[in-house]
């Protein structure tokens, strides 16, 4: 299993745009529940040393195990972020924490618990 820092190597997620989410629950034949998020989130990334370009990263996450959010979905630009390798394996992504401690908080926001996340970097469509 790679670390936060391994996936997220050369990317600056703090003060980026959410441009999607997408949940998903498919259900199996013996009645379990397959739960998955996906994001895309419009970031930053080092193009050489020091310089940095506008990115499209997806952010995929399997086995949700816990999602909070409370939003009026007003603005989608965010400023912080806490995305963290639990002590349990699970992964922990909030893009409205409380408090800007870099740690998870019982207050946190728009939060994302899942056991499993693949990120990839995608392709910036013209979004006018």
């Amino acid at each position: 299993m790679k670390t936060v820092e391994e996936l997220l190597a050369g990317y600056a997620l703090n003060d980026g745009e959410i441009c999607s989410l997408k949940l998903e629950v498919n259900y199996t034949a013996n009645n379990s529940s397959l739960r998955q998020a996906a994001l895309e989130v419009l970031i930053r990334k080092e193009a050489t040393r020091g310089k940095w370009v506008p990115c499209l990263l997806k952010i995929h996450m399997a086995g949700v195990q816990r999602i909070v959010i409370s939003e009026d979905f007003a603005m989608s630009r965010y400023s912080d972020v806490v995305f963290k390798t639990l002590e349990e394996g699970k992964y922990y992504l909030s893009f409205d924490p409380c408090g800007n401690s870099g740690e998870p908080h019982e207050n946190d926001n728009l939060v994302f618990i899942a056991s499993s996340v693949s990120v990839e970097e995608s392709i910036i469509q013209d979004r006018f």
